[in-house]
């Protein structure tokens, strides 16, 4: 409010220091000025933004480093890099349309002196608050005490998602991305991590460990959602651990532990369960990888699996369609249990592939 605004910059004239009003929007700037003005008219009122030629805004940041100006009008310029000791007082005009780490960071131009800092975040009262911006805004009302900055990170980690690596629209759902694309990325970062430090000889050296690089890309929704771990470290730390599943065993202990940990599971964690076992099943395969697009189903070789039609066929049984490089069926040849279909398939494969390579071998040690 008017008077809210009027007294905050009061009080910090009254006590001889300076205040940052921050308002985002170039094009009213200078309304905002006169608006400011008007309130307070003994406050004299300087501008910084990113449109004024380098000279001005020179002479208007040393004016009010200098202590010249009562109230710096400014855009998130200031953000970093400033360090007025007597500017303490922080005045952020639509709080809710920024970042929580962004306002975080603001909110330490203020209170780098002894006198204490003072930060306001406005917010109209005619507009609704989306949910995400109403959390922001309550993380930083509870983040006053030293050492908070971590927490900060976790919170914006936990409303925002952590970026392109779980989620392409910044959503941190993994089923936007896929869990392949996930899996991959954080399993290859891990890895190189960790070839840092094991000698190139040794046997638990990401070198001599046999990639798992078969895709998956199902198209149902994967993951573990905050209402069933609420604890964000605790969720990585389970991302982290079925990223290191290679055997059903290990994915079977895993899922018990989070049973005994956080109850039954979600619909979602077990679809999740679901792709890692797949992908385990896969590898033994030989295959590229297994795609949904729609109705159709696709499982794709890296090489040539028509010369083995008939075999193969004969196998896996007429629901299934044998190509070049490729194995096809559709959900309605499958039926609603395509699933499970899908996993017969893959188990029908490895053994298949198990047999013709224990032939080729049992061959070569006969000549």
């Amino acid at each position: 409010s008017d008077e809210l605004i009027r007294e905050a910059i009061l009080r910090e004239m009254n006590r001889q220091g300076q205040v940052y009003f921050l308002h985002n929007r170039v094009y009213n700037i200078e309304y905002m000025a006169e608006y400011i003005r008007t309130l307070v008219p003994d406050a004299k009122v300087g501008m910084a933004h990113g449109q004024m030629s380098e000279k001005e805004l020179e002479r208007s940041m040393i004016s009010f480093s200098q202590g010249e100006t009562d109230v710096l009008l400014c855009t998130t310029i200031i953000e970093s890099g400033l360090d007025i000791a007597n500017a303490n007082t922080l005045i952020v005009n639509r709080a809710d349309s920024f970042g929580l780490a962004q306002l975080y960071q603001l909110r330490g131009r203020i209170g780098r002196s002894s006198k204490r800092g003072y930060s306001y975040l406005l917010i109209p009262k005619s507009h609704t608050m989306t949910e995400s911006a109403e959390r922001r805004l309550k993380a930083m009302l509870s983040a006053t005490e030293l050492g908070s900055g971590f927490k900060i990170a976790m919170k914006d980690l936990e409303i925002r998602g952590a970026g392109n690596i779980l989620g392409a629209e910044q959503s941190g759902h993994i089923h936007s991305v896929g869990f392949e694309l996930y899996t991959r990325l954080l399993a290859t970062a891990v890895e190189d991590l960790r070839s840092q430090d094991i000698p190139p000889d040794d046997p638990n050296h990401p070198s001599s460990l046999q990639p798992n690089t078969v895709s998956i890309d199902l198209g149902i929704p994967t993951g573990i959602s905050q209402d069933y771990i609420e604890d964000l470290p605790s969720r990585l730390d389970i991302y982290q651990k079925l990223i290191k599943c290679r055997t059903l065993d290990e994915t079977n202990l895993l899922e018990q532990e989070l049973k005994d940990r956080f109850g039954p599971l979600p619909w979602q964690a077990l679809n999740l369960l679901f792709t890692v076992r797949l992908k385990i099943k896969a590898s033994l395969t030989g295959m590229e990888y297994i795609r949904k697009t729609g109705e159709k189903l696709v499982i794709q070789f890296p090489f040539e699996v028509g010369g083995m039609r008939f075999a193969l066929q004969n196998l896996i049984g007429p629901g299934w369609t044998i190509g070049n490089m490729q194995i096809r069926s559709t959900l309605i040849e499958l039926g609603d249990n395509w699933e499970g279909s899908l996993v017969e398939v893959v188990d029908k494969l490895g053994e298949f592939q198990s047999r013709m390579s224990d032939e080729l071998t049992n061959s070569e040690a006969s000549t």
